[in-house]
């Protein structure tokens, strides 16, 4: 009964994501929802504010209880396994508040927002010093109108599934509007 809240608690309280650069938003044609929407890059750096720390963190609409959403894999035939993991992990936690929703799509390194939904992508985003990125566009009222996660394989490809399935999880956990709880790594 414990499953969720202790992945969730693993996940959070392992430092394996670093973030920096800047982001590309590509729209990849979807809806004008998306034209007047605002970027989140998600990024853990000291030297640029974390918009996951405090209290105000941005949200799916609200949907009754709990939440239902899509993720578009998109990541390469490696990753599948990983993915299946983690969204498993994520779908039937207890209480079981989330519910994921999943659709198959051709690999995309480039990794277009899709209104309403999280993408999955993999590929050589070079020595970006970020192993995973999630990149959330949000309304005016601060609610996610997308998402995207960027699983950098510079990085990742020389490290093994337990890295890799930890990145997956921790990215789609601010997809999904969760913050970071702990900043403190030493404990």
């Amino acid at each position: 009964s414990y499953l969720l809240p202790m992945f969730v608690l693993i996940c959070a309280s392992v430092a394996l994501v670093f973030f920096t650069g800047t982001v590309e938003l590509d729209f990849g044609g979807d809806s004008d929802e998306l034209t007047n929407a605002t970027l989140i890059n998600i990024n853990i750096n000291a030297n640029i504010e974390d918009p996951y720390k405090g209290e105000d963190v941005p949200s799916w609409p609200a949907q009754g209880s709990g939440l239902q959403v899509t993720i578009i894999n998109a990541l390469t035939n490696e990753w599948s396994q990983i993915f299946n993991l983690v969204t498993e992990d994520w779908d039937f936690g207890d209480p079981d508040a989330v519910t994921i929703l999943s659709e198959n799509s051709e690999p995309d390194t480039a990794c277009g927002q899709s209104t309403g939904k999280i993408k999955v992508c993999n590929g050589d985003y070079g020595d970006t010093m970020w192993r995973g990125l999630s990149e959330i566009v949000v309304d005016g009222q601060d609610q996610i109108v997308s998402s995207v996660v960027k699983m950098n394989q510079f990085y990742l490809s020389r490290m093994g599934a337990a890295v890799w399935q930890y990145t997956l999880c921790h990215e789609i956990g601010h997809s999904l509007g969760l913050k970071h709880t702990d900043e403190n790594f030493e404990n």
